[in-house]
């Protein structure tokens, strides 16, 4: 708890004279909902980024308007094109790997990360259950955060060119 106490003052004290001082992404699901619950309960001023990457469910999209209006959070929204979401996917699903989670997934960390660094904002919260995610062994792929293989898997198995699809690499958002 104490630890806890801490870094929340730390996320506090950095967001003094800041319109925010974090940052969560929030997909409608009982994850990241109760995330924001917490962030508003520990009376934390994140900025909510909803990524649409042409895969919501109508339920998911009513819980997301209630959560930012019911806890006066700022919602943004980053929609990715869905030619080159359905074409990435299609090529995973073509690719018969593991983790067909990977395009959806990286698309959200790349856009939350981009608007994290355009906004300067250095705390991003997450709301990641490993008990019903990232449970797949290692030897069995790739992270989401792998641009080389979601490349490889593209251009072995896409049938178009990624137009503006976000892709983040260790060393840089492109």
């Amino acid at each position: 708890n104490r630890r806890l106490q801490a870094l929340l003052k730390e996320i506090k004290d950095y967001g003094k004279g800041k319109k925010y001082d974090c940052i969560m992404g929030l997909s409608g699901g009982v994850d990241s909902s109760y995330l924001a619950i917490l962030a508003h309960r520990y009376g934390l001023r994140p900025l909510v980024v909803h990524v649409d990457a042409g895969w919501n469910f109508y339920l998911a999209v009513k819980n997301i308007e209630e959560i930012v209006k019911r806890l006066n959070f700022e919602l943004m929204t980053i929609v990715i094109n869905w030619e080159d979401m359905r074409d990435l996917q299609n090529s995973f699903l073509r690719a018969a790997v593991p983790n067909q989670d990977i395009p959806q997934d990286h698309a959200l960390f790349t856009a939350l990360y981009k608007t994290d660094v355009d906004n300067g904002i250095k705390y991003v919260l997450t709301g990641s259950n490993y008990s019903s995610e990232s449970v797949l062994p290692s030897a069995w792929g790739h992270t989401a955060s792998d641009t080389k293989h979601i490349k490889y898997i593209h251009r072995t198995f896409g049938k178009g060119r990624l137009r503006s699809y976000p892709l983040m690499s260790f060393l840089k958002l492109q």
